[in-house]
């Protein structure tokens, strides 16, 4: 019975984490669109604020 409480507990976790790791890859789904459908003439801008998106996405998967 021990054994099938941690497989639970460790099952909630893994639960919350995809849950957490989906919230945040909808906020940057979020965030690029934003970034896209702003986009002018202040291309070198929005490069850098794509660029740090993306790194920070990397983050996320690398830490996970």
């Amino acid at each position: 019975i021990a054994r099938l409480e941690e497989l639970s507990r460790l099952h909630q976790e893994r639960m919350r984490f995809l849950e957490e790791t989906q919230r945040q890859v909808s906020q940057t789904q979020r965030g690029i669109a934003n970034l896209v459908s702003s986009l002018d003439e202040d291309r070198p801008t929005v490069l850098r604020k794509l660029t740090t998106i993306e790194n920070k996405i990397d983050q996320i998967i690398e830490s996970h």
